[in-house]
């Protein structure tokens, strides 16, 4: 807080994160919400985001964020993660914007830490201008992360085709480019592959996977599944 942000603003907040919730260094994860008296964070909470519809408009609310201790990376760099998505921030798919801060708790220094965009559906209505009621995030490819339950059963039909047909024959190849967008996809993996991540693919873990539920001609409303960048803890090395 630099005194610009209403004292007036309340927050919900719960620790975060998996493994390193064992550290006395937590993770937090904060929830604006109407019955803390604001819907959204309407502050420039991270200087320089913008929105990835036009990579030119300034996003200056959040209704979640995370102050996050490093994850894995936590007693190594600590940025990592925050690095990473930096250098890959001009490319397709999404990454979280990020900035370095200090956290005090009750007056109590706590640590420096990063402050860390929150992938959700409120994310995809700030950064790609999507109704968020119409949008699906699945998690890991088994975790509705936001939709419902049943938008599970259209991530599994992508899967199950791919795995089902030779992409080799042209008119597989092309069904496959309807239901994903294929830059983005390569993309998201050179990106992986490049930094070998460690805490991927082979554990099925640490990806996230959106689309629109319904289609339009509005950018990104396309029905494509997209893919988005997150917990770079054990990258290069």
């Amino acid at each position: 807080n630099d005194g610009k942000l209403a004292h007036s603003q309340y927050l919900g907040a719960r620790i975060s994160g998996n493994a390193t919730r064992s550290s006395i260094v937590k993770s937090l994860k904060f929830y604006s919400r109407d019955e803390y008296g604001k819907k959204n964070v309407k502050y420039d909470l991270i200087p320089g985001n913008t929105m990835q519809l036009d990579r030119t408009t300034p996003i200056d609310k959040y209704n979640k964020f995370r102050i996050r201790n490093g994850g894995n990376d936590l007693g190594h760099a600590q940025f990592r993660d925050n690095y990473i998505q930096s250098l890959v921030s001009d490319l397709s798919f999404d990454t979280q914007a990020s900035r370095p801060c200090i956290m005090f708790i009750n007056g109590e220094y706590f640590g420096v830490y990063t402050l860390q965009e929150e992938y959700d559906d409120a994310y995809l209505e700030n950064t790609h201008n999507i109704d968020k009621k119409n949008v699906m995030i699945i998690e890991c490819g088994k975790e509705v992360g936001e939709g419902e339950e049943s938008d599970l059963a259209y991530y599994e039909e992508l899967i199950n085709f791919a795995k089902n047909n030779d992409l080799a024959v042209d008119s597989n190849y092309q069904k496959i480019n309807q239901m994903i967008d294929m830059q983005n996809f390569i993309e998201y993996w050179c990106t992986q592959i490049f930094i070998a991540n460690q805490d991927w693919m082979n554990n099925d873990n640490n990806y996230r996977t959106w689309r629109s539920r319904t289609t339009s001609d509005q950018p990104y409303e396309d029905g494509k599944w997209r893919w988005a960048l997150c917990d770079m803890d054990f990258s290069f090395g």
